[in-house]
């Protein structure tokens, strides 16, 4: 991907849609299949935001491309990364909903090249719950939630982690130093 952002999806009917994966600028598409005889994709990429794409022919990609070390070392760590991904949610699939969406902003921070605190993949509030298995009124409560408490910032459909170790506690189960007023000492009791 030369450009932009794609989410990785399976559309059950015209309003239901489970997101299993984003991709963005440097990562391959389709790369997990690419070594199968007859690959046949259970999902669909669908565009994030404008996007470029580089196609390369798949005897090209391993006659050539896959003999260069840092090309191979890449595509491994995607593949061992998306797989891991798809662990975790399966291993994660029963906790709270904050947790689930704690988990996924830090994951997607940590995939990042930079240090940065801002989420560089435009998302909106229906594919974090799409991504997380939870309703979109539960993720608006929940962002909003930790919008007040001073922990992330939105804008135009992206995130900013001002506080990341709070999402951490929250992620990790630990009760937070920070609490909104109304809730228990745990953040995730929303």
């Amino acid at each position: 991907m030369l450009y932009g952002s794609f989410k990785i999806q399976e559309s059950f009917d015209k309003d239901s849609v489970k997101i299993f994966n984003f991709l963005s600028q440097g990562e391959f598409l389709g790369v997990a299949m690419a070594g199968l005889p007859q690959p046949r994709y259970p999902t669909s990429a669908v565009a994030n935001e404008d996007s470029t794409l580089l196609k390369i022919p798949i005897g090209f990609f391993f006659d050539r491309l896959m003999l260069i070390p840092e090309v191979r070392r890449k595509v491994n760590r995607q593949i061992s990364e998306r797989f891991l991904e798809f662990q975790n949610d399966i291993c994660k699939s029963q906790k709270l909903a904050p947790y689930r969406i704690a988990d996924f902003l830090l994951r997607l921070l940590d995939r990042q090249d930079s240090n940065k605190t801002y989420i560089q993949l435009p998302l909106t509030r229906l594919d974090i719950a799409d991504r997380t298995g939870t309703q979109s009124e539960t993720v608006i409560r929940i962002l909003s939630q930790w919008t007040k408490l001073g922990w992330i910032r939105t804008v135009d459909h992206h995130i900013e982690i001002l506080d990341p170790q709070a999402l951490k506690e929250v992620e990790s189960e630990r009760p937070s130093r920070k609490t909104a007023p109304g809730t228990s000492d745990h953040p995730e009791n929303v």
